[in-house]
């Protein structure tokens, strides 16, 4: 019975390490694309329980 528990456990441990793993990567992305298109866009950061999450968002779908 203890191998069954054990997998479940070590697999969600993964999925949760490479969506941390990946959100950094794309956090990454976003902030150079932004830094590329400075001029009409803007870095929006939304909080999860799992970090921070940067989106590159044109500056015409933001509230002025």
């Amino acid at each position: 019975m203890t191998k069954p528990i054990t997998a479940v456990l070590l697999g969600a441990g993964l999925g949760f390490l490479l969506v941390i793993v990946g959100q950094k990567a794309m956090n990454a992305h976003e902030t150079a694309t932004c830094k590329r298109m400075a001029d009409y866009h803007r870095l929006v950061t939304y909080k999860s329980f799992l970090g921070d999450a940067k989106y590159c968002i044109h500056i015409s779908y933001l509230a002025q």
